[in-house]
């Protein structure tokens, strides 16, 4: 009976806020405790922990057919373009169905099972309380192999798709960069970068000190017989010369280099 009971739970969608800004994900839960889950996306989790923030519970609904929760979970995700717009985190489009990034099976009917109805209080214990999944597993890596190439193919399959998946990372790592608006920095006379480098904010460099990329560039500027000139030619004389960028372009004369009068 206790069983029977668990099998016919219902799936619910759901929204969630991040405590700290504006950021929602969307997903599905068949588990018991809708108000205390926290979501299972990977970026939306790294979000989570990154800025130490908790999971807002804003939004939920209950589902007894897969057809009905299918159609309604892609719609949604279409509409509110959760895979595009930046205040989602979801890195696909929800089905209501799947499980990750794909659908994993073995093709049991017990698997089926269990991954219909999740949950760590539900029926995936009470039919087989003896299975676990460790790393190392022969059954873990499997399952995570197959995972990675179906994931693989997609991306390969649909070009879109994987502009859009690699655009969002793209931009979720830019945002969260520790290094946003710091640079690594060496003393002026610095005879040894490695050693002597730190990092510094932007706009707070030490009196002394100056960012790497400006140290390398002086370097080879010192190095560079021309740095400091600029090509000028003559269309009558036909004729090319380095002047200093800072002089006056003699009349008659234009800026650049011409190779053939």
């Amino acid at each position: 009976m206790e069983y029977l009971y668990e099998a016919i739970k219902p799936t619910r969608l759901y929204i969630k806020r991040c405590s700290h800004c504006d950021l929602k994900y969307f997903g599905k839960y068949t588990g018991l405790d809708i108000e205390h889950y926290k979501g299972s996306g990977t970026r939306w989790n790294n979000h989570l922990s990154k800025h130490k923030a908790n999971a807002l519970h804003i939004w939920n609904s209950e589902w007894y057919s897969d057809k009905s929760i299918s159609r309604f979970a892609l719609k949604f995700s279409r509409i509110n373009k959760i895979v595009q717009d930046k205040h989602w985190a979801n890195l696909k489009e929800e089905t209501g169905l799947e499980g990750g990034w794909d659908h994993i099976n073995d093709g049991s009917d017990l698997h089926i099972e269990r991954a219909r109805i999740g949950g760590k209080n539900s029926a995936h214990n009470i039919i087989d309380k003896g299975v676990k999944f460790s790393t190392g597993d022969e059954r873990t890596i499997l399952l995570s192999y197959k995972a990675n190439s179906i994931k693989t193919q997609k991306l390969i399959d649909d070009p879109e798709y994987k502009l859009n998946y690699y655009k969002k990372v793209s931009d979720y790592q830019k945002n969260n960069n520790s290094m946003k608006n710091k640079c690594w920095c060496v003393p002026i006379n610095c005879t040894n970068k490695n050693k002597e480098k730190k990092v510094f904010s932007i706009d707070r460099i030490p009196e002394g000190w100056v960012s790497c990329k400006d140290f390398n560039q002086s370097k080879k500027n010192k190095k560079n017989p021309v740095y400091g000139k600029m090509w000028i030619y003559n269309t009558d004389l036909k004729e090319n010369k380095y002047i200093n960028s800072t002089d006056k372009i003699p009349e008659g004369w234009i800026k650049g280099r011409k190779m053939k009068f």
